[in-house]
């Protein structure tokens, strides 16, 4: 993220704050349910991979657990640009389930995601598309591509995304893609981090509050930046629970 206000400003300093001395009870179950929802899986032949440097990783995993036979990366960040505190917080959880790092340092999320797809799961690259973007600021300009291939006409979207941030991406979606898809986000964890013990992990807290200041609130951060739209949480849910057993046609993805 690149920082353009002093709201922005202000998120990494919360963030440390967060890493050094933790929530209250109270404050890590309100970020759980706020945060760490978990959406139904919808049935869509296509996943859409969203990149977290070297945290990728564990979206690309879930996907693939989760049975999806298509896959669409959006990304462009180098793995590389990542603080060496969260380095050395993922590539411990990297190796412990046998997950190659990034082969190049220098590779991007799509880099890494194909990586994973193709050598670590076998995906035919056929079966691969992607959109890389090193120039966004923010995650909306990235959805903007994925509008561009016609997804806002699509009946349903499954994304992956580190976890904590499957509520400020549901309300970006909702602001570049409209209203017609229904949207499932799903949080993927990285290895020994779950639901309910990541308030355990300093580096989890720093990444949670960050989510918090930018997706949560009556006015949240990214809606006044113009960044997302609110969204109705329940009604996303109903919404997904009722098209839950249903295999909608995914969204024609791009040739790579």
């Amino acid at each position: 993220m690149r920082i353009e206000t002093l709201e922005e400003l202000a998120i990494p300093l919360r963030a440390i704050s967060a890493a050094a001395f933790g929530f209250s009870k109270k404050s890590t179950q309100h970020y759980t349910d706020e945060l760490l929802f978990d959406m139904p899986r919808l049935g869509c032949a296509t996943a859409v991979i969203l990149g977290a440097t070297k945290a990728t990783a564990f979206c690309v995993r879930d996907a693939i657990e989760k049975g999806h036979r298509r896959f669409l990366v959006i990304g462009g960040k180098p793995c590389n640009q990542e603080d060496a505190a969260f380095t050395k917080y993922i590539v411990p959880k990297l190796e412990k389930e046998g997950l190659p790092p990034p082969r190049i340092p220098g590779m991007t999320e799509v880099q890494y995601a194909r990586q994973l797809l193709t050598e670590t799961y076998g995906v035919d690259p056929d079966d691969i598309s992607w959109f890389e973007n090193d120039r966004s600021t923010n995650f909306g300009q990235n959805l903007k591509l994925l509008k561009d291939s016609g997804a806002s006409a699509a009946p349903a979207i499954e994304f992956y995304t580190l976890a904590g941030g499957a509520k400020r991406v549901l309300m970006t979606a909702r602001r570049e893609l409209g209203d017609r898809p229904v949207i499932s986000v799903h949080n993927a964890y990285p290895t020994d981090v779950s639901k309910d013990h990541w308030a355990d992990h300093p580096v989890a807290r720093a990444h949670i509050t960050m989510e918090n200041a930018k997706s949560l609130g009556d006015n949240p951060l990214y809606v006044r930046l113009g960044y997302a739209l609110p969204v109705d949480l329940d009604a996303e849910m109903a919404r997904c629970r009722a098209l839950a057993t249903a295999r909608p046609r995914t969204f024609a993805t791009p040739a790579p």
